[in-house]
C-alpha cells in the first residue's frame, strides 16, 4: 500500500482509535514491551506500519504500562 493512502486511513481516525490499533498490534505480534529491544522493535514495527512517531511510542507506551499490570 502507497504511503499517501496508508496516511489518508489513518487521518481519517481519532487518535485514540490510531493507539487503541497499534497497541492491540503490539500485543497480537506478542511484544510485551518488558525490555528495552522489545520497546525497539515495537516502535519500528509500527513506523513501518505507517503509524506516526509520536503515535507508535505512545503505543509502545500504553503496552509496557499494560505488561507490567499483568
Amino acid at each position: 500500500m502507497a504511503r499517501e493512502h496508508v496516511d489518508a486511513v489513518l487521518a481519517g481516525e481519532e487518535i485514540a482509535v490510531q493507539l487503541e490499533r497499534a497497541v492491540r498490534l503490539i500485543s497480537g505480534r506478542g511484544m510485551s514491551c518488558a525490555s528495552e529491544r522489545e520497546r525497539e522493535r515495537a516502535l519500528g514495527f509500527l513506523v513501518r506500519r505507517g503509524y506516526s512517531l509520536e503515535l507508535a511510542y505512545e503505543a509502545v507506551r500504553e503496552a509496557e504500562r499494560l505488561s507490567e499490570a499483568a
